[in-house]
């Protein structure tokens, strides 16, 4: 096997997301596409998750879970950063299909497996 060198990391990069599968959202009468994480997307995603108690992140995590992880079907994310305080003020119904995709397919099952990680 071959060592890997910098310039084969950085190949890698891309502005698009690795599109992992398709949610249906009931509350909005239509689907999304969910991508896999990034290392920054997850290290974002831990901290909400760590802030839920105090702090600028509080009560984040579903919608920074979103943000990071909602495409469409070519993995163009749908959400910014900005969008994060109106979609933690919505209804939970229309966020949790997403979030429960995304935590499965990015291999976590609930906000607990984040913690111990």
């Amino acid at each position: 096997m071959a060592a890997l060198k910098r310039e084969d990391f950085k190949n890698k990069h891309s502005t698009k997301a690795t599109v992992v599968g398709t949610v249906t959202v009931p509350a909005m009468g239509g689907d999304v596409s969910v991508c896999k994480l990034s290392a920054g997307g997850r290290d974002r995603v831990s901290s909400a998750l760590m802030g839920l108690g105090s702090g600028k992140d509080s009560g984040t995590y579903r919608a920074r879970l979103v943000v990071e992880t909602a495409c469409d079907e070519h993995g163009v994310k749908l959400f910014a950063d900005d969008d994060i305080k109106w979609l933690a003020g919505l209804d939970y119904e229309i966020l949790e299909p997403i979030v429960d995709e995304a935590n499965k397919l990015n291999k976590f099952d609930t906000p607990e497996d984040l913690e111990k990680n």
